[in-house]
């Protein structure tokens, strides 16, 4: 009775194991995934506005706070204007999911450090 005991805690470990570590793998990987996506759109827009001398707006800071003043809304929306928009709405929605992806990693990292201590103490006593 006890040897089936242990058979079936020890199948249940190792199916516990596996979940955890593919749910490990996969955040690793949708972390990575995310990060590189967010930096691969981000650097393509820096281009696309370099391009386009978008940044050339922003020299106009360097007159007289008077004139920088005078003139703020009329080159922000000009540089809003030049901006693929496209480019930024998908930025924007990447960073919201990396975002919501770390709300969700904290809100269960003490149930994951909890579920590895475990699995880690049970096949330390193997």
């Amino acid at each position: 009775m006890k040897n089936n005991k242990e058979k079936i805690l020890k199948k249940v470990y190792q199916l516990e194991t596996k979940k955890t570590v593919f749910e490990i793998v996969f955040k690793g990987l949708t972390f990575t995934t995310l990060i590189l996506f967010i930096y691969l759109f981000f650097i393509s827009l820096i281009e696309i506005l370099k391009e386009q001398q978008s940044f050339d707006l922003l020299f106009f800071f360097r007159e007289t706070f008077e004139v920088g003043k005078k003139y703020f809304f009329d080159n922000l929306l000009v540089f809003f204007e030049e901006i693929p928009k496209l480019i930024l709405l998908i930025l924007l929605v990447l960073i919201i999911f990396l975002i919501r992806f770390f709300i969700n990693l904290k809100k269960n990292y003490k149930k994951t450090i909890n579920k590895l201590k475990a699995i880690y103490k049970f096949f330390k006593k193997i």
